[in-house]
């Protein structure tokens, strides 16, 4: 088995649809602000404070680095015939988290996904294998991982590009 430990290349935060509903509360409440001027200044400060709630979550989802990712393959992978790829991703935190990890396999095989998802409890692991199929002889090499996990209140997903260039 060819096993791959893989280490963080760039990461970012995006929004969820529960954080854009609740910043959009903001709109009527400033259109308000036409007929009574202090509702314009009340809007201002709720969205201020939804954006805050969105940095505290975004922090309280912590980092890549409470996650170990790792994707296991044969060495030597079998043309035309069905191939397993075992991920698996181990939680160092105490808290459970849903995410969402994306695979790059080579492209000129056949693949049943690309997005594997789950959730995975605190100080636990989650495995999935899914299946390849190289449709060409030659030397393939995967691509990276990505990692996207949800924060604890929902307002933002975390992602991580993770290099998976192995041995």
């Amino acid at each position: 088995f060819s096993a791959l430990r893989v280490t963080c290349l760039t990461y970012f935060m995006l929004p969820t649809t529960r954080a854009l509903l609740f910043l959009l509360i903001a709109a009527p409440i400033m259109a308000l602000g036409v007929w009574l001027p202090f509702m314009e200044w009340i809007a201002w400060g709720y969205a201020v404070f939804v954006l805050a709630m969105m940095y505290f979550d975004w922090r309280l989802a912590g980092d890549i680095k409470q996650f170990d990712l790792t994707r296991e393959h044969d060495t030597k992978l079998s043309l035309g015939a069905e191939n397993p790829i075992r991920v698996s991703l181990r939680n160092r935190a105490w808290r459970g988290v849903s995410f969402t990890v994306r695979d790059e396999p080579p492209e000129l095989f056949k693949i049943e996904t690309r997005t594997l998802e789950g959730h995975v409890p605190g100080r636990g692991t989650w495995e999935s294998i899914y299946h390849v199929r190289p449709l060409r002889r030659g030397d393939y090499q995967f691509g990276d991982l990505t990692l996207r996990w949800l924060s604890p209140l929902g307002l933002v997903l975390r992602q991580a590009k993770v290099n998976s260039k192995g041995p």
